[in-house]
C-alpha cells in the first residue's frame, strides 16, 4: 500500500469512526443509566418491577417503527444531500416525521386500549398486570414526541453532525431523567414518577433537537429554502 493510499484509508477511518462513535456512546451511556432507574422501581416491590418490566418490552414493541423511521431517514438524507438534492431530502424529512407519528401512534393506542390483555400475554398476575397497564397508558398519548426525537435524531446525523444529537440526547435522556427522579422521588414517591420520566426526557430531547435543527438547518441546506 502507498503512503497515499494509506493517508486515504485513515482518513475514511477517522471519519467513520466520527460518525459513528457518538451514536455508540449516546446508546451505551442511556442503557447505563437505566440501571439507575431500576433502583426506585425496586422500591416498590417484586410486582412493580415485574410490571414495568413487561411494559418496557411493550413499548419496545411499539417505538421499533418510529425508530426504523429515524434510521431510514438517515440514510435518504444523508445520500439526497450527498447528490445535491436537498428539495428531496427536505421532503422526504416531512413524510419520515408524518409516517413516524402515524404508524406508532396508531400501533401504539392499539396498546392502549387493549393494555390489559396485552399485560396479560407476558405476565398473569393482578398487580402485574395493573402496574404494567397503567405505564403503558401513562406514556402511550406522548408516543408523538419520541417519533420527532427518532426523526430529528436521523435528519442531523443524516447531515453528518452526530456530536449534537448525542450531546441534547444525553441532557434530555440521561440527565433530565436522573434529575427529574432524584427530586420527584424525594417530595412525593410514587410509580407514577417511573412511568412519566421517559416521556419527559423524549418530550425535552425532541424540543432541544427540533429547535437546534431548524437553527442551523441552513447549513445543510444551502439553497436556503425552508423545510
Amino acid at each position: 500500500m502507498t503512503s497515499g493510499s494509506f493517508a486515504r484509508c485513515r482518513g475514511i477511518i477517522a471519519d467513520v469512526t466520527g460518525i459513528g462513535m457518538p451514536s455508540n456512546l449516546q446508546s451505551a451511556l442511556i442503557s447505563f443509566s437505566s440501571l439507575f432507574v431500576w433502583r426506585y422501581i425496586g422500591g416498590f416491590g417484586p410486582a412493580a418491577m415485574a410490571g414495568v418490566g413487561v411494559a418496557q418490552r411493550l413499548d419496545k414493541f411499539v417505538s421499533m417503527p418510529c425508530k426504523s423511521f429515524g434510521l431510514t431517514i438517515t440514510t435518504f438524507v444523508s445520500q439526497n444531500t450527498g447528490a445535491g438534492n436537498y428539495a428531496r431530502a427536505r421532503r422526504g424529512i416531512q413524510s419520515c416525521l408524518l409516517l413516524g407519528l402515524g404508524v406508532t401512534w396508531g400501533l401504539g393506542f392499539l396498546v392502549y386500549w387493549f393494555a390489559v390483555p396485552c399485560v396479560s400475554l407476558f405476565n398473569s398476575d393482578p398487580q402485574v398486570v395493573e402496574v404494567g397497564a397503567a405505564m403503558m397508558r401513562t406514556i402511550v398519548p406522548l408516543y408523538f414526541f419520541l417519533s420527532i426525537r427518532e426523526v430529528y435524531l436521523g435528519v442531523l446525523r443524516g447531515y453528518g453532525n452526530t456530536r449534537m444529537p448525542m450531546l441534547l440526547s444525553l441532557i434530555g435522556t440521561v440527565g433530565l431523567r436522573q434529575v427529574f427522579l432524584a427530586v420527584s422521588m424525594r417530595l412525593r414517591p410514587g410509580l407514577f414518577n417511573i412511568y412519566i420520566c421517559c416521556p419527559l426526557a423524549w418530550g425535552t430531547t425532541a424540543a432541544m433537537i427540533a429547535a437546534y435543527y431548524l437553527l442551523t438547518r441552513r447549513r445543510y441546506e444551502p439553497d436556503g429554502q425552508n423545510v
